[in-house]
């Protein structure tokens, strides 16, 4: 059989800029692709190729009389059945994950055709589309409510896209004594924290092939035990522990994990959200904290890199080597002493 040689330019492809703002909610009796499914779109995928809406589907699964290994000529260019590049971040509202999206449209070494912005406050996610050139999907969602998750996996067999970044940067914190933090907020940290970000990697997986990587923001918190800080400590020290596994698992796909592990960032909502307790004095000072641009530049380098673990600063980087020769117990004297600073 032959084939015509396909010039395809930006004309036969219209960007789609109209953003989704509310998936909806999975039709009853829905079939998910499988993972084998996912990974021979992901094989199929041709880089800086989008996509036109793919044709109606026969009953065997397949556009009629479609081939999908074949390359398709410049008569039936407009059918091109190559998935789109998606980049999705949650808590992408304010702090790290809005500057993620920012940094992403901007640096040249990072291509996608749309971004998906996942979090609780629409109107923040909808204008993120003012001053970034790719287009944005604004998806608003509680990720602590278990259907959200649904949600977005329904939405992502619908689009069937390449998912080339998944950055899960939903999360909060919070500061006192275990009498100073209520159950809700407990609950709320560790679904958020963890749960959420387990979900959205899990439902993400399927969609993702060989150059696909995963970025988890965990903590410098997560390399010891945080009196004070105990519950956020342990939930960060658990997705550091998952992210750490989880790359060696999906290594033989080509998908890269990188744990990404900042010290304090002054210039996002998390402090001023981690200080609203009965009782947040236990943590006077944030010395030597960093800035969010820093550690969001750092980070995409480090995943691009391939690092397994990204410490965006000093302090964290120096944090992490005396947390593997010192024990715990040590650890926590010193920080015992440093939150009184």
């Amino acid at each position: 059989m032959k084939y015509t040689e396909l010039k395809i330019s930006s004309d036969n492809f219209p960007e789609e800029t109209a953003p989704v703002t509310s998936p909806a909610a999975p039709a009853p009796g829905a079939v998910r692709p499988s993972s084998s499914d996912a990974a021979s779109r992901a094989a199929a995928y041709v880089p800086g190729v989008s996509v036109s809406p793919e044709p109606e589907r026969g009953d065997d699964g397949d556009a009629p009389g479609a081939s999908s290994a074949a390359v398709p000529s410049e008569q039936s260019a407009s059918c091109s059945r190559y998935p789109k590049k998606i980049a999705i971040i949650t808590g992408a509202s304010s702090g790290l994950g809005q500057e993620f999206v920012r940094q992403i449209d901007a640096d040249p070494e990072e291509s996608f055709d749309e971004i998906w912005v996942i979090a609780r406050r629409r109107e923040r996610l909808e204008a993120l589309q003012e001053g970034v050139r790719v287009p944005i999907r604004a998806i608003p969602l509680d990720l602590t409510l278990p259907d959200s998750i649904d949600q977005i996996s329904s939405l992502l067999a619908e689009e069937n896209p390449f998912a080339g970044l998944l950055i899960n940067a939903a999360g909060f914190g919070k500061i006192g004594s275990y009498q100073d933090i209520s159950r809700d907020d407990i609950d709320r940290m560790i679904d958020l924290n963890c749960r959420a970000a387990v979900d959205m990697t899990q439902a993400v997986l399927p969609f993702m092939g060989s150059g696909s990587r995963i970025l988890e923001i965990c903590s410098t918190a997560g390399f010891q035990p945080f009196q004070y800080l105990n519950v956020y400590a342990a939930t960060k020290a658990f997705l550091y522990r998952y992210s750490r596994a989880l790359r060696m698992e999906v290594m033989p796909r080509g998908i890269s994990v990188t744990a990404v592990c900042p010290y304090w960032i002054t210039d996002t909502e998390f402090i001023g959200t981690a200080r609203k307790t009965q009782d947040s004095t236990y943590i006077r000072h944030f010395p030597f904290s960093t800035k969010r641009g820093s550690v969001v530049s750092h980070a995409l380098y480090d995943s691009r890199a391939g690092f397994a673990v990204s410490t965006p600063g000093v302090v964290c980087t120096l944090h992490r080597f005396f947390s593997k020769i010192c024990p715990d117990t040590v650890m926590m004297g010193i920080w015992d002493l440093i939150r009184r600073i």
